[in-house]
């Protein structure tokens, strides 16, 4: 997992947490859908780098994904709850976290990871190319 309950609780206070989790009125913190909530958030994260890094990513998790599943999570779990009365803050989070993975995805944040995957891309199609196959043979 990339965050764990103890990391999430550092960001949330935990009177919040049971808030949006005790379904059952309980006065008590849900893990379990903490935890199925970290899991949507995480695979998320990874819908944006699965073809840039080996997934799931390994220990250690790089500091910007772990922030970026904490503001997932925190987003999930107020949506789950205030799905029609969402604070714009937690909105903003997640926009951020989200900008955040697509620069990621795009290249312009590299995260500092060692075992990034052999993968090419280019937005380059064999119609919009420069040197065709056919020019180059030329040379």
């Amino acid at each position: 997992m990339y965050i764990t309950l103890d990391i999430l609780k550092k960001y949330i206070d935990e009177s919040e947490l049971i808030n949006l989790t005790d379904d059952n009125n309980s006065f008590s913190i849900n893990e379990e859908i903490i935890n199925e909530i970290i899991v949507s958030a995480e695979s998320e994260i990874n819908s944006y780098l699965n073809d840039l890094y080996p997934m799931p990513l390994v220990q250690p998790i790089p500091k910007l994904i772990e922030q970026i599943c904490i503001d997932i999570t925190i987003y999930n779990l107020y949506k789950r709850r205030k799905r029609l009365d969402m604070p714009g803050s937690i909105n903003q989070l997640y926009q951020n976290a989200v900008n955040q993975l697509e620069k990621i995805r795009n290249g312009t944040i590299i995260l500092n990871i060692n075992d990034r995957a052999s993968i090419i891309k280019t937005n380059k199609t064999d119609s919009d190319r420069i040197f065709n196959k056919e020019m180059l043979d030329l040379l």
